[in-house]
């Protein structure tokens, strides 16, 4: 299957069909509301993902594996027909290599690709023994290991340890069947609030327009080019990301949340100028792009001389969307900024923001 674009917008099918934009500034996949997904640029998350492996004083590439596996069953459960699934689980291993468990996999690697996470070709596969796949492009090698991992559960009803190597270029993944369990990381969910943030759609296949100019598609190569700047970037979950940072908050203590709310808003900082976003309409241009991305809904501003508050419902992540209200403060305002945070249990944060001092 090649995943096919909408005749109106040129934006994948799968956006208009699959995928929901709320009301609330949220992004969902409409066979499972609860899996919320979110845009953000790949060297913006690698460079978070980075960071907290620093903090840790070792890679955390099993964290962002075993995070990713829960949202890789529930991706896979959102995207493929029930029954397709149903079929393929019951299959003996002997007849595994046919159509019916190839045909899956093709269909999860075209929608990996539409989601930016580069380009997957299954090389091997011999059903719940052992399977090959290349990657090229990718997003995250751990995070689609991850992916994959949870597919494996999902589909074939077995765990699987997994290898990997660079070569030529791409990168080789191996997954063998093992008995061992794996941890299951919990998958942190919040509360959805109504609301009425409201984009203008296609047409044709109802996606918001913006997404066409902002982004562009290399559905070939599995890659996601922000138009406006250039840089790449990707489609995620929004439980994935704040079980990684649950699970690093759980080793590295209850200021986690601060170190990576100044870590972004440094990346944004740099990211951005005032004459930048004067250009494209300052904050209120950045909270739109925020819906747009499935980051979350910003209702009320208010602005008291150099001091800034923000009530924003739905965050995908409380500390993220601090860091990214800082970080376009400080390019505005041309200073550093002290932040803190007060978050709800009912499903919104408010952000206070000023300058760090006033000399």
């Amino acid at each position: 299957m090649t995943m096919k674009r909408c005749r109106e917008c040129e934006t994948p099918l799968i956006f208009g069909r699959s995928i929901i934009w709320t009301g609330g500034g949220t992004v969902a996949a409409r066979a499972l509301p609860e899996l919320r997904l979110f845009f953000i640029e790949i060297d913006e998350l690698i460079n978070l993902l980075s960071y907290l492996g620093e903090l840790l004083g070792t890679p955390i590439d099993h964290i962002l594996m075993e995070s990713e596996r829960p949202i890789g069953r529930a991706m896979v459960e959102a995207t493929l027909p029930p029954l397709l699934i149903r079929a393929v689980r019951c299959i003996p291993d002997a007849f595994q290599r046919f159509f019916f468990a190839r045909g899956a996999f093709r269909r999860i690697a075209d929608y990996a690709r539409a989601m930016g996470y580069g380009s997957i070709t299954m090389i091997a596969y011999e059903g719940r023994r052992r399977s090959l796949m290349r990657v090229r492009n990718p997003h995250s090698i751990p995070l689609i290991i991850g992916d994959c991992l949870g597919a494996f559960q999902l589909i074939l009803g077995v765990n699987m340890s997994v290898e990997w190597k660079r070569e030529n270029g791409t990168t080789l993944i191996e997954f063998r069947r093992t008995e061992e369990k794996p941890y299951d990381v919990p998958i942190p969910r919040a509360p959805y609030l109504e609301g009425q943030a409201e984009l203008a759609r296609c047409p044709r296949c109802r996606a918001p327009l913006l997404l066409r100019e902002t982004f562009e598609w290399d559905l070939v190569n599995g890659i996601i080019t922000n138009r406006r700047t250039a840089y790449r970037e990707a489609f995620l979950s929004v439980e994935g990301i704040n079980a990684i940072f649950s699970e690093m908050e759980r080793e590295l203590g209850e200021e986690i949340p601060l170190v990576v709310a100044r870590r972004q808003a440094d990346l944004m900082r740099e990211r951005l100028s005032r004459r930048k976003l004067d250009e494209e309409g300052g904050l209120l241009a950045v909270f739109q792009e925020m819906q747009l991305r499935g980051m979350g809904n910003p209702v009320e501003v208010e602005e008291i001389g150099r001091q800034l508050k923000v009530r924003v419902e739905n965050p995908f992540n409380d500390a993220l969307v601090a860091g990214r209200i800082a970080g376009c403060y400080e390019a505005l305002e041309g200073v550093r900024s002290k932040m803190s945070w007060v978050s709800s249990e009912d499903g919104y944060v408010v952000v206070g923001v000023e300058p760090a001092s006033d000399g």
